[in-house]
């Protein structure tokens, strides 16, 4: 059941991109400042949609980028691709602020684990312990 479900989300994704595709390059008459109008709400629609299908929301927000950048650089995925990187994640992890917050989210995430594992292996020397007659 649950592949089914993943296997739906990807299949609305690709049949949106597809129509967002034709869409685009049927209406695309290269105006200099375009207004998107209802079109901004595709993607945080998208994100929000594949995010409780696939319950995968990294992912999902990824997919959302993407269709933002698609949708910005004239309904072309390979442009909005290359764009989603160039012009928005790269950017935004080199970005100090985001940066210094990115590591220190790894460390708090590293010393949690790191906790974590520690106390797993203190119960597991403590029940050893007790099973053979130490403590």
């Amino acid at each position: 059941m649950k592949k089914k479900r993943n296997l739906i989300g990807v299949c609305l994704v690709a049949v949106l991109m597809l129509a967002l595709t034709v869409i685009g390059y049927a209406a695309g008459d290269g105006e200099a400042a375009p207004e998107y109008g209802a079109w901004c709400l595709v993607p945080p629609l998208v994100t929000i949609v594949l995010a409780f299908v696939t319950k995968q929301t990294i992912i999902s927000m990824f997919i959302g980028i993407w269709v933002g950048a698609t949708i910005i650089h004239h309904f072309n995925p390979i442009d909005g691709l290359i764009g989603s990187f160039t012009g928005y994640l790269v950017p935004s992890i080199a970005d100090s602020w985001n940066a210094g917050m990115l590591i220190i989210m790894a460390l708090v995430c590293f010393g949690a684990l790191s906790n974590v594992v520690d106390t797993a292996i203190g119960w597991v020397f403590q029940l050893f312990c007790r099973i053979v007659g130490f403590y």
